[in-house]
């Protein structure tokens, strides 16, 4: 073979292998480009995100679905969950809780709760459900706190609610406080309900717990709030709130005082509780609160952000563990929380003739 029939045919391996490389290169950088668009573009929109989440629980999906989207609070939250968490079990549904922060409550569940067992999604996936498949209830738009939801349909439920889901499927209280309870606290809660308890001057055994709900204002115990639901009922709530007053919950208080009770209270206005304890004069020793400076600081624009949702929650446990009863206020989604952790025959309404006033 003559010289230049080698280099002829060197040269065609040089340009094929340049052809190849290119093409590797270029199939290459159209991986890259695949991947930062699923990481800086879609990955960062909830829609999409919601309806690629959506597709998979279909996918793997054997049964009906519900998906509950807890609405308002730390109380309505919860009361959302255990219901709904109630109804899955009695209809055999698989139960997805939507828990997305915002102006009412600033944090995720997660950082609440221990979720390794419950299916939380972080985002509304509303936008990717298909009507042909689910029925969505909407009870914060719509102001329907009492609907009652579908049985007759195979399609999966999705509802945002504040309030306990109201089915044609009767649910038991007891199963309902079955999964209240069954709510454990993420390490951190645990963490500090046991450093205040340590704090207090005897067993936590040996207290009576006091939840007051008195905040009538709406818009300073919800700032910046506009959903209907809850603005309509604010008129309502106003009515039974002005009744867990101080000289309400002072005489429940003496009712159940003996020498060695003590009373662990926690209340949405501090001062309250500072006036109910300046006129129980020696016998305030026996009043006490978990953290009375953060109580205050909490009253303020940063009463829904993480750290008051949080002191919110672990003034929850810590009132669930006392062993003597519960004082609690009428029409608080708090207070039905607590309620779980008592038997009836130890709590009573500390709002004096609320139980008989009629909304």
């Amino acid at each position: 073979m003559g010289l230049r029939q080698r280099l002829s045919k060197f040269a065609f391996r040089i340009r094929r292998r340049r052809v190849q490389v290119a093409l590797i290169l270029y199939v290459l950088t159209l991986l890259v480009l695949f991947c930062c668009l699923h990481l800086f573009v879609l990955d960062r929109n909830p829609a999409y995100v919601g309806k690629q989440h959506a597709n998979h629980l279909a996918f793997k999906s054997h049964s009906r679905r519900l998906f509950v989207n807890c609405a308002s609070g730390l109380g309505n939250r919860l009361r959302a969950y255990a219901s709904a968490a109630a109804l899955a079990e009695i209809r055999n549904m698989r139960l997805f809780v939507v828990w997305v922060p915002d102006l009412h409550l600033n944090a995720n569940m997660e950082d609440l709760f221990d979720t390794t067992a419950i299916n939380v999604l972080d985002f509304d996936p509303r936008d990717s459900l298909s009507s042909n498949t689910t029925i969505i209830y909407d009870d914060v738009a719509d102001a329907r706190p009492n609907r009652v939801l579908d049985r007759s349909s195979s399609k999966d439920i999705y509802i945002k609610t504040p309030f306990s889901l109201n089915s044609e499927t009767k649910v038991d209280q007891a199963l309902l406080f079955k999964y209240v309870r069954a709510l454990k606290p993420c390490d951190r809660i645990e963490e500090l309900v046991n450093e205040y308890i340590a704090e207090l001057p005897a067993p936590i055994e040996n207290f009576i717990a006091v939840h007051i709900r008195h905040e009538k204002n709406f818009y300073v115990d919800v700032p910046r709030s506009a959903e209907p639901v809850l603005r309509n009922g604010a008129k309502s709530i106003s009515r039974y709130r002005s009744l867990c007053n101080e000289a309400s919950f002072s005489r429940a208080i003496r009712a159940r005082m003996l020498y060695e009770t003590h009373f662990l209270v926690a209340s949405d206005s501090p001062n309250l509780v500072a006036e109910m304890r300046s006129n129980f004069g020696a016998a305030s020793q026996n009043i006490h609160t978990l953290d009375f400076s953060l109580s205050v600081y909490c009253r303020s624009d940063v009463t829904r952000q993480l750290l008051c949702v949080r002191f919110a929650l672990v003034e929850l446990i810590a009132l669930s563990r006392c062993g003597q009863g519960l004082l609690f206020s009428h029409w608080s989604s708090y207070s039905e929380i607590l309620q779980a952790f008592f038997d009836e025959s130890s709590i009573s309404n500390g709002c004096f003739l609320a139980q008989h006033l009629s909304p």
